[in-house]
């Protein structure tokens, strides 16, 4: 046999043979260091610059808690909870905006009623505020007289406001937590039931009636103390002093007094040991002109036309003798019939009574009759 041959060239690459099955899993490798922290996803709300539109004086902001604020000086802020409803820059139909348990209704359907407390406004009013438990508090402010035109200027007629401190004086006084209406001329006391029984400082309405009662100890006002002007005749030089006690310096039940153009009511202890006198006080810094005439339980007084009270002093007559029997078993009272020179007229009475021991009692009424 002969030698091997010499190996041939190797022959063309054959076709890849089938895909063999996949191998195990191998084991899971080893937790990667952690990474850096990411940043706090957006919210929608509090991730939005606080001032979304800044320009011109006006912003546009978006609070924390979801509130939309627009600002020009003054603000208007929307509560990211509420629906809001816009049409060319008004309310479109009949509105309710609700915050927790407050509620505030609109009206827009061609009747112009706002309702507050109420998503149905009385159909009868502009403005109806509903609650069971809270009143109307109205704008207060500090008036400087009935005639005031500097703390409101240019009231309107119908204007109501509620005085806080009394001021002024005379007729021209204004009382402390008053309500007041403006009627193009002055400020007018709004009298309810309450101010016909009382008294005050204000200007009688025609017709109106004011009463007081003055609670003063017994034994106190029959020891006379002090000094007081007092008009010894109608004439305004007739000006002496005593030391005679009045009911209002004394009395202890916090009266309201009645004035009339500026006279105050009151009464004065007599020149006759324990009785009393009807007397007028001038409040005003002018002396006060009227006429006076009365009848009386005991006198008359007949001579009273064109008396003058000086300023602080007490008046001269209203009784006919100036004394009151005023003891536990005797009580006196007088009809004065007073006018002045504005034309305006008075029905005044006073009535005087004591239970010999403890206190005196007096009593005043007053009515405009013109």
């Amino acid at each position: 046999t002969g030698a091997t041959g010499a190996t041939g060239a190797t022959g063309a690459t054959g076709a890849t043979g089938a895909t063999g099955a996949t191998g195990a899993t191998g084991a899971t490798g080893a937790t990667g260091a952690t990474g850096p922290a990411g940043t706090t996803s957006w919210d929608g709300l509090t991730d939005v610059p606080t001032n979304l539109l800044d320009g011109d004086n006006q912003t546009l902001s978006l609070g924390t808690d979801g509130t939309l604020s627009i600002s020009d000086g003054n603000s208007v802020i929307l509560p990211g909870a509420s629906n809001i409803y816009v049409a060319d820059g008004t309310l479109t139909g009949d509105r309710v905006v609700t915050q927790d348990s407050n509620t505030l209704s609109f009206s827009t359907s061609g009747t112009g009623r706002v309702g507050i407390g109420t998503t149905t406004p009385d159909a009868s009013a502009i403005l109806d505020l509903t609650d069971s438990n809270k009143g109307f508090l109205p704008p207060r402010v500090q008036l400087t007289s009935n005639v005031d035109t500097v703390t409101i200027p240019s009231p309107a007629t119908g204007l109501i406001v509620h005085n806080i401190e009394a001021a002024g004086s005379g007729a021209a006084a204004v009382d402390a937590n008053t309500m007041y209406m403006w009627d193009g001329e002055e400020w007018n006391r709004i009298v309810t039931s309450k101010d016909s029984l009382t008294g005050g400082t204000n200007p009688f309405e025609i017709g109106e009636i004011r009463s007081c009662m003055m609670v003063v100890p017994y034994a106190t006002f029959r020891a006379n103390s002090g000094s007081r002007r007092l008009m010894s005749g109608k004439a305004v030089g007739n000006v002496t002093t005593t030391n005679r006690q009045v009911a209002s310096e004394l009395a202890t039940n916090n009266p309201d007094y009645v004035y009339i153009n500026g006279l105050r009511l009151d009464f004065m202890e007599s020149t006759t040991n324990g009785n009393t006198s009807p007397k007028f006080y001038n409040t005003t810094s002018d002396s006060i002109s009227f006429s006076i005439s009365s009848l009386s339980t005991n006198n008359a007084y007949i001579t009273g036309a064109n008396t003058v009270i000086a300023t602080d002093a007490y008046s001269y007559r209203i009784d006919g003798n100036d004394d009151f029997s005023t003891t536990a078993t005797y009580a006196e009272y007088v009809n004065a019939m007073v006018t002045f020179p504005n034309g305006e007229w008075y029905n005044c009475t006073f009535h005087a009574t004591t239970d010999g021991s403890n206190y005196y009692y007096f009593f005043v009424t007053a009515q405009r009759l013109n």
